[in-house]
């Protein structure tokens, strides 16, 4: 079995980096809306627009934040696994 210690510093950096990307994401997702939002005249249309980029955007993070504690988890539930078996 791989070791906690082994597998979480090569999978770290790759789920903060898609993190970070989500981050930035969100940002450019929110600067749209914001600048749309200023240069039209029918605002219903915008703000259906918006919310169906930030409800996009929000799931893609759910969805990396869900990812990431799932493998976290499955890390932890190994380790448990061999450090019962290491004891025995």
């Amino acid at each position: 079995m791989v070791h906690l210690s082994l597998v979480l510093p090569e999978s770290a950096p790759t789920a903060r980096k898609a993190l970070l990307d989500n981050h930035s994401n969100l940002h450019k997702v929110a600067d749209y809306c914001q600048n749309k939002n200023l240069n039209v005249q029918d605002s219903r249309s915008v703000i259906e627009e918006s919310k169906a980029l930030t409800t996009q955007a929000l799931a893609s993070v759910t969805y990396q934040i869900n990812t990431l504690a799932t493998s976290v988890l499955n890390l932890l539930d190994a380790q448990t696994v061999q450090d019962i078996l290491y004891k025995s």
